[in-house]
This record gives structure tokens, C-alpha cells and sequence, in this order.
């Protein structure tokens, strides 16, 4: 049977590129298909074939508060946790979501591990997310929440490369003042300015700090809340990884060895 091998999710452009493409080995004659996961026509998609119908919000019923009231973080251990929570004002509260590695000493409620099923159900009782790695990363996106991704960082800085270009498709529709408050708030959490990366020509008049971009994300709350939801949408209209992987599979034939 000819071979399927799914590699990495990612926003690079390689991903369109790669997707589909074949390698033949010599030896045997055996073919394999190369399957990029992604966020746009032309890729194998994201999973959302399992995701609950939890209630979708819409544009229309969200509030104009200016604050995001009940923040969810799930984190690697260097994100700047302790920062955030002095930049929470007396209406906000934080939960964290993790293991030992989290950081102790926040006057914060915490939240364990729980089945994905119900992590899904957790991520929608919140109004702002900061979520890790990449399954929480695509579940906060299908939650259709603002967020914050919280990038595996590399020793080559490559995963600032990877957020930007991931970045360059999730701000198309929002106003640039928006968008560069929130590439900010990204780009603080993840510690980007000590990784060896020249802040995109995007930051150069953006917030500095931790406090000055969460006030500035804080200002755009109804557009960033907006946005989140029409992303969703476009998401949920876009290619679906299990019906991709199901579809390929239907009009595959044997391969011959020789």
C-alpha cells in the first residue's frame, strides 16, 4: 500500500508547496505521499472533524467592554507569568493550566490536565487565551477566542520565523493598530527579543512591554473578539485533516514493488 506521511503543522509557505508531493525510493520502487497539515486551501487542514457543538457566539452579542475579564494560560515554564498577573486589573482573574513546571507563587486559580473533550469546554468559558505547543494552539483557534500562542522555542530562533508566518495569515481583516498590538503581546510572551531575532518592521512603533501591550490588546478587545470568531468560521470552511487523509486514501491504488 503506498505510504502517507504526515509532517508538522505550519503556516510557512514550504507547506502549500510540500503538500502532495511524492518521493519514490529507488530500492523498492515504494511511494510515499508527503501530507502538510495547515490554515489554507492548498494544505491538509487541522482536525476539527471532533469538535464539540458547544454554542457558537456571534459577532453581534459580544459585549463592548473594553477588558478581557477571565484570562486562561497555559504556558511553557519561560513565559513571563508573573508579569502578566501584575498587569491584570481588580475585574480580571487568571487561571493557569499545568504541571510542576508552572511557576508557583501567583495569586491565581489553577486548573489540572482534563481530557480534550473537556478542555474544549473549558478553553469557551474564557474571553482571552494564552495557550502552548500546538494542539491547545489549534483548540483555542476552533474556540474562536483571542489568543496568544505560546511557540516550543528552538535553539536556532526558527520558531520565530514559524509565529510570524502563522501571524501573516491570522491578522488579514484586522486594522493595524490592532494587529500590532496583539503581534506585541505575542512577541513579549515568548521572549522573542532574547532569542537573537530583529523585532519585525511591524514592532518598531509597537508596545515595549509586557503592560504596554496587554493595555493596548485590552483597547481593540471587541475588534480582536470579532476577529476571532470570523477566524473560526474560516477555519471550519476550510479543508478538515481526518476528511483529507480519508479522501486521499480512497483513490489510492498498490504500489508495485520491483
Amino acid at each position: 500500500q503506498p505510504w502517507l506521511v504526515i509532517d508538522y503543522l505550519s503556516a510557512e509557505g514550504r507547506t502549500k508547496s510540500f503538500h502532495l508531493s511524492k518521493s519514490t525510493c529507488p530500492r523498492t520502487g515504494h511511494i510515499s505521499t508527503y501530507f502538510y497539515p495547515g490554515f489554507e486551501e492548498g494544505t491538509g487542514g487541522i482536525i476539527y472533524s471532533d469538535l464539540l457543538q458547544l454554542g457558537h457566539s456571534t459577532e453581534s452579542a459580544i459585549s463592548e467592554s473594553i477588558e478581557f475579564n477571565q484570562v486562561f494560560v497555559f504556558s511553557y515554564p519561560h513565559s513571563p507569568l508573573k508579569e502578566l498577573e501584575l498587569c491584570l486589573t481588580a475585574n480580571q482573574s487568571l487561571t493557569i493550566a499545568g504541571d510542576d513546571a508552572t511557576p508557583n507563587g501567583l495569586k491565581t486559580l489553577r486548573a489540572g490536565f482534563c481530557r480534550l473533550t473537556e478542555f474544549d469546554k473549558l478553553l469557551q468559558s474564557f474571553d482571552f487565551l494564552f495557550v502552548r505547543g500546538e494542539d491547545s494552539f489549534v483548540r483555542a483557534q476552533l474556540a474562536g477566542k483571542p489568543f496568544v500562542w505560546n511557540i516550543y522555542p528552538t535553539e536556532d530562533a526558527a520558531h520565530a520565523e514559524k509565529l510570524l508566518a502563522f501571524f501573516g495569515l491570522y491578522k488579514q481583516g484586522l486594522n493595524p493598530k490592532a494587529a500590532d498590538a496583539l503581534l506585541s503581546l505575542w512577541w513579549i510572551w515568548n521572549n522573542l527579543d532574547d532569542a537573537n531575532t530583529n523585532r519585525p518592521i511591524d514592532l518598531m512603533h509597537a508596545p515595549a512591554s509586557l503592560a504596554e501591550a496587554w493595555d493596548a490588546v485590552q483597547a481593540a478587545s471587541r475588534e480582536l473578539r470579532v476577529h476571532a470568531l470570523r477566524w473560526k468560521s474560516r477555519l471550519l470552511n476550510g479543508p478538515e485533516l481526518v476528511s483529507e487523509i480519508l479522501t486521499w486514501a480512497s483513490i489510492q491504488s498498490p504500489t508495485s514493488h520491483k
